[in-house]
């Protein structure tokens, strides 16, 4: 009863301030050169609002049955060499849909988690650190007298006397 009662109080507030936008957008509409998309609009968000306070959400998807769980551990234990993208597909053909990300999280839950990275990408500051000699590089196109495109690209470079 008292989750309908803050409904209820919710849904006052709520409407009052949907009036006091109803009255900006009447007031727009007579000030305005395009009235009837100020009365779409102001349709549209009333109409939002009142389904986000009255219209329960949906459930979403539903979990994932423990006996898919098993197969998909019992699939990785296996195949040490698949990922989650090919058990993803291995499911598929078996007429189980599960995505590669569902696969993934569960992997990582039951403790099968992705190797380190034999190479790691390079950090922004390490190269910019390694370009600091650099002052400026700028990439612009011109046009001939014959009206053929030129490419210019441009280092301006700071040399320093060691």
């Amino acid at each position: 009863m008292s989750n309908f009662k803050t409904k209820i109080r919710w849904s006052i507030h709520y409407s009052l301030k949907i009036l006091l936008e109803l009255f900006k957008d009447l007031w727009g509409y007579y000030a305005s050169s395009y009235p009837l998309m100020l009365i779409i609009g102001c349709y549209r968000r009333i109409t939002r609002r009142l389904r986000i306070i009255w219209l329960p959400k949906p459930r979403g998807r539903p979990s994932i049955h423990e006996n898919v769980v098993d197969l998909i551990l019992d699939m990785k234990r296996c195949n040490i060499q698949w990922g989650g993208q090919r058990i993803s597909d291995e499911l598929k053909l078996m007429g189980i849909r599960v995505s590669k990300k569902t696969v993934l999280k569960i992997l990582r839950v039951n403790g099968f988690v992705p190797p380190k990275l034999r190479f790691s990408p390079p950090t922004w500051r390490s190269i910019l650190d390694s370009h600091k000699r650099y002052w400026a590089m700028d990439f612009t196109t011109v046009y001939d007298r014959n009206g053929l495109q030129l490419f210019i690209f441009s280092i301006l470079s700071c040399l320093h006397a060691s």
